[in-house]
């Protein structure tokens, strides 16, 4: 008896050092992944990321300005632009020199730079255009449209 289990042990040793040593043979994926890795990495061209462009360039804007209860109105001298002001930029600066120079509701002259830009209106769900101030250049409730 003790010779069969040392048989048996011995067996069972000599199995387990045979498994450690031989490898199994390989399956279909460990040869792709073989194939994979040996394969020249292949350089990638750069992502080019663009910059949006606004829809306006910056533009000079001369006509009259109104401003009353949180609703503003320009209208170009030349009458073919009547639009609000976007409440965005530089609009409070125009706001405060309109303010500091007449009552509200009262047109006075300016010359803006700016650009225009699609907006949700107030009302409803087609966008409007309206003017982005960048900068005030002359307010005057002397001065009017030529």
């Amino acid at each position: 008896m003790k010779n069969i289990i040392s048989i048996l042990f011995i067996a069972l040793l000599m199995g387990c050092n045979s498994n450690s040593n031989s490898k199994p043979n390989p399956t279909q994926e460990d040869i792709t992944l073989k194939e994979e890795v040996q394969k020249p990495v292949e350089e990638e061209k750069p992502i080019q990321i663009t910059k949006p462009q606004s829809e306006k360039v910056d533009s000079i804007f001369e006509g009259m300005y109104s401003y009353m209860a949180d609703a503003n109105m320009f209208v170009s001298c030349d009458k073919k632009m009547r639009m609000p002001v976007e409440m965005k930029g530089k609009y409070l600066d125009l706001e405060r020199q309109y303010l500091r120079t007449v009552d509200g509701g009262v047109e006075v002259y300016v010359r803006l730079k700016g650009r225009v830009k699609k907006v949700p209106p107030m009302e409803g769900d087609k966008e409007i255009d309206a003017l982005v101030i960048t900068e005030v250049l002359e307010l005057s409730k002397d001065k009017k449209c030529e």
